[in-house]
Parts: C-alpha cells; structure tokens; sequence
C-alpha cells in the first residue's frame, strides 16, 4: 500500500489545504484514497506528536503537562491507528497523512526513523509532498500567527536571531533528514508562490504532484481561505489585547482573548489590506541567500535562488496608524456587545472554588465535574494558585 506525506511547511496553506480534503473525504475514499481520524482531524497531529520529543502546545492544549499525562494521552493510540488502517485498507490502495507539524516538531532523524518504522507495518510506498515558502515571508506569517495566539511584542522582536542554523529555516537541513530516511526518490517538493502552483491553487497542485490518477471534477472545491494574516491596524490592536489578557488562564486556556479577536476581524471598517511591515525581510533573504542556493541545486537542479526577492518594505514596522474617533466608538461598541463575555465577581469566585471542593470531598460529584468546576474557576481567576494546585491534587488522585 502506498503511503502520502503531507509534511508541510507551515504557512503555506496548510489548514485550508488539510480542511478541504477532509470535506472531501467520502470523494476521495470512493477513488481509493483515505484519511485517517486516529491520527487527528483535520490536522494530523496526534500521529506526529506520538513521535515527536517534549511537550508542545497540542499536547498541553489536551491536558498533558508531564511524561505520566502524555503515557495516559496515547494509552490507545497505536490500537486505533492500527484497527483503523486494517479497516481501511479493505476498499483503499492510498492513504494520505497531512501536518505541518511533520516538518516543525520532528526536528530529529531518530524521531523519523521512529515514524517510517511504525508505519512499514502497514506501507511499502512513500511519497513525502512538501511546499517550502520564502523564509522573511514565512517569519512574518508566523508573526500574525503568534497575535491571533498570545504575542504581545512588535515584529522587530519576534524571532530576531532566526537563522540558517535553525531546523525550521533550513530546507536543506530540515529536509535533508526526510531525504535520509525515506529516500531522495521519495521527497516530491514544491515551492508555494503564485507563480510556481498549478493554476495558483496548492489543491491543485497537490494532486497533480502525488494523485495524478484522482478524478478533480468529482471534488468540492468552493472553499474559502482561512487563516490569513492579520492587517497592520489588526496586528497593532492584537498587540493590546495580548498585552493585556493572556490566552492562558494558568495551566488552561481561556477563550475570552478568542471571542473578542474574531469580532475583530470581522470589522468592516478596519484597514484589512495594508500587511504587517518587516523592515528585516531583505536581510534575512541575503543571510539565506547561499543555504537557499544548495537547497535548490541538489532538490530542483537549479543553481540558483528560485525564491524571489521581497520587494522594498514601505512604511514602519509596528505603524499605529491614527483612529478616528467614529472608529474607536465602533470598536468599543462591538467589544462590548459581545454576548459571550462574562464578568464574575471575586466573592462569587470563591463560593464556586468552595463548592466545588466541598462537593468533591463529599462524593456529591465526579473529580471529572471537580475539575470542570474549578477551571471555570480559574478561567476567572488566571494563575490562582489554590485553585491550580487543587486541580493537580485531584488529578494525581484520578493515576
């Protein structure tokens, strides 16, 4: 059986590449081709983190904060890949594994060792497609990535000591370690740029580059884009918010920060064309400039840079353009309006925090709806430190 890996980069399409094959499952599935859930919908991550080192934001967004947490988070997992697959192959010749995070988190060869080991229990064939973008485009994508997150910094400080060293830079480094392990005659690489994807549309390209024999016109593709980068006003204003209020209440993540931003972003009368300015890119694309060359040259057969060159940045990094006072008024009236929003008083904290051990110590509740409770109560209260340490408590009690 053949095996297809998505491997990334991220910033080029990824999420919306991985959204519309999943909307696309039950076409592609009757042409042979199938996508997994055991490893992770639409994301495939769950499968890259089984292989990847450390703890990262996925796995602490799923509760897991120590190597016990991760043991219990996986318990299953290889059980459901397996049972899955075998399921599967039935009625399928191809299966098709997307994340960016194959790129990103498996920064080791042994971590992909690992990985091709497990999967030749199941597949003979590997086909590793991945798109690789310019690298001051992909940083400043990153960027507006990092204020729809938690990043309250300006740009001229985010990642300022990338470099040619770095793993994630790197495509002749990064991608090098694939090249090891599966084989140069595996790796299928292309560059994500208007000028370079079939029709400038990575869909596409994708299956004219590994699922040639798949029938398009049998496939949904009315979809819109999303993730897309945030304006120069948009970024300025996430800078606040971030500064402000945390995405992380504690150990746990608070929506409050997301509600408010996608209202946001839903602003009319904000500058959404103007992009995010960093002055930096020039540099970065000259420091990248000879790996770039040897990137090229050994997977395209062209001597040569094939990114091209960011043109000349106009206007200041971080530029806090002037509101109007009919803008601010707009902003502030859609902020509070918000229907998800919830003050809760501090005395009202503390009687929920008291219920919820009290009941717990009674029997009254589960240590599941405990600790429902008390993140609710945390959410209210980010960082309290009695009520993230009586979670941890009845979380050890749950081993």
């Amino acid at each position: 059986m053949r095996c297809i890996l998505h491997i990334g980069t991220e910033k080029t399409a990824t999420t919306f590449i991985q959204n519309w094959l999943y909307a696309n499952c039950e076409h592609l599935s009757s042409q042979g081709v199938a996508l997994t859930t055991s490893s992770g919908k639409t994301n495939n991550r769950k499968l890259v983190s089984y292989f990847q080192n450390g703890i990262d934001d996925y796995l602490r967004n799923n509760g897991v904060h120590n190597d016990q947490e991760r043991s219990i988070f996986f318990e299953n997992f290889e059980k459901l890949f397996c049972d899955e697959i075998s399921t599967l192959k039935r009625d399928h010749t191809t299966f098709l594994f997307t994340s960016e995070h194959f790129h990103s988190r498996l920064v080791s060869t042994c971590g992909i060792k690992n990985l091709k080991y497990f999967l030749d229990k199941f597949f003979d064939e590997y086909t590793i497609i991945c798109y690789v973008r310019e690298q001051s485009e992909v940083r400043t994508s990153l960027y507006s990535t990092s204020l729809k997150k938690n990043n309250g910094g300006g740009i001229l400080e985010f990642q300022k000591n990338a470099s040619p060293k770095d793993h994630y830079y790197n495509y002749l480094l990064s991608l090098g370690k694939w090249e090891e392990v599966f084989g140069k005659e595996s790796l299928k690489l292309r560059i994500f740029s208007k000028d370079c994807l079939l029709d400038d549309d990575i869909r596409k390209d994708l299956l004219a580059n590994v699922l040639p024999e798949i029938d398009s016109s049998k496939l949904y593709f009315r979809f819109d884009s999303i993730n897309e980068s945030l304006s120069q006003e948009e970024s300025i204003i996430f800078q606040k918010i971030n500064s402000n209020r945390p995405n992380f209440a504690g150990k746990y993540q608070d929506p409050t920060p997301f509600v408010i931003k996608s209202v946001i972003r839903n602003l009319d009368f904000l500058d959404t064309k103007t992009a995010i300015v960093d002055p930096r890119q020039g540099e970065m694309y000259d420091a990248f400039n000879d790996v770039n060359i040897q990137f090229f040259t050994r997977y395209f057969g062209k001597k040569e840079n094939l990114f091209q060159k960011p043109t000349k940045v106009v206007g200041k990094a971080d530029e806090n353009k002037a509101f109007d006072i009919n803008n601010i008024s707009k902003l502030l009236g859609k902020i509070v309006s918000i229907k998800n929003l919830v003050v809760i008083r501090p005395h009202e904290i503390d009687f929920l925090l008291d219920l919820a051990i009290r009941l717990h110590s009674e029997g009254v509740i589960s240590s599941r709806e405990t600790i429902t409770l008390l993140k609710l109560a945390n959410r209210a209260r980010p960082g309290g430190s009695k009520i993230l340490s009586k979670i941890d408590e009845i979380r050890k009690g749950q081993k």
